[in-house]
């Protein structure tokens, strides 16, 4: 028996795009319904009944959508969100997509048997973004910036400029005049952290030293590598490093420390999120905190709002970390701060 995913193999087009139009969806120009038609009466597709009589009825769950599980980060937001959905009797479903093509994220979305859903994943396009809206699903983005007021799609960004502004004037009122940078990948906040670093040093009138900018795709070993390799080569450090994940900031202790170099005594070393559970060979972090609790909360609320309000529009909502001062770092001279 024919099915939507093979019509829409014949037709070149997508399965929502097929479902649409045997739906009658007036979002599909008439010329590809009518093709989408045709392909269906030629393959002698029949709709099966049951499955579109239980796909009209709430099923009373809630998706996450996640790259890993395996973080405090991601932990921490679903014990958050879990106590809101359960409250308004909901369950949380969470799915787990190691997958980078984004065609195949998209599917693994939209067969989800969830009335909306919160998505962490820098692999979907504009075009998926267009996709997703059509399939009247709500959904809650995180970090992703090109989401903005389509009709149920919402997203919650970090104000990535204002948490890393605000480690770098620490560092810099704190007595530090040289600061290196160790940048994340090529997503939201890796790119946001990272221009706001720049920014911050051109606001400050710190030069950048380009030496120690390095990039340690936010992993603990990338950093290392990447640090004992500059340090190898140069010879020195600066007096303090900005990391734009944690991760990067225990891998650059150690290798400071590899290169018997003491923190903070001799450099200080600045963090960002906050995540729980620090090595005991790591000094208590000082560093940018996300209010993770706060933003687990907020997507469920927000999830919540745009299921209960159908006519209602999605928004972009911004979340402020904070800075925590702890004993990765220290004034340079007496009398600083």
């Amino acid at each position: 028996m024919a099915t939507i995913k093979d019509i829409a193999k014949k037709a070149g087009v997508s399965i929502s795009t097929v479902s649409n139009a045997l739906n009658n969806v007036p979002i599909v120009k008439a010329e590809t319904r009518d093709r989408i038609l045709k392909i269906a009466d030629e393959l002698n597709y029949y709709p099966n009944i049951n499955a579109r009589l239980m796909k009209s009825r709430t099923t009373h769950n809630l998706g996450l959508f996640l790259p890993a599980i395996n973080s405090d980060y991601f932990l921490r937001l679903m014990q958050a969100m879990y106590p809101i959905c359960h409250q308004n009797d909901y369950s949380l479903l969470v799915y787990i997509s190691t997958r980078h093509e984004s065609k195949a994220v998209l599917s693994e979305i939209l067969s989800a048997n969830v009335d909306g859903a919160a998505v962490l994943n820098e692999n979907l396009t504009e075009d998926d973004y267009l996709e997703l809206e059509r399939s009247s699903v709500p959904f809650v983005f995180l970090d992703r910036a090109e989401v903005t007021s389509q009709q149920r799609i919402s997203s919650i960004l970090i104000n990535n400029e204002k948490g890393t502004i605000s480690g770098l004037e620490y560092l810099v009122h704190a007595g530090h005049n040289s600061i290196g940078f160790l940048l994340g990948n090529d997503n939201y906040d890796g790119n946001t952290r990272y221009a706001a670093y720049l920014a911050g040093m051109k606001k400050l009138k710190i030069p950048v030293d380009q030496r120690f900018v390095l990039n340690g795709y936010f992993e603990e070993n990338a950093a290392y590598n990447a640090v004992r390799s500059a340090v190898q080569q140069y010879g020195s450090t600066p007096e303090a490093f900005l990391c734009a994940n944690d991760k990067m900031a225990i891998g650059c202790i150690r290798a400071l420390k590899d290169m018997c170099y003491s923190v903070p005594e001799q450099v200080s070393v600045v963090g960002f999120d906050d995540i729980e559970n620090f090595p005991p060979d790591i000094p208590p972090l000082t560093t940018v905190r996300i209010p993770i609790d706060q933003m687990g909360q907020l997507i469920s609320k927000e999830l919540l709002r745009l299921l209960n309000q159908p006519d209602s529009y999605g928004r972009v909502m911004m979340i402020d970390p904070v800075l925590k001062i702890r004993k990765s770092t220290r004034l340079r001279f007496e009398g600083q701060l």
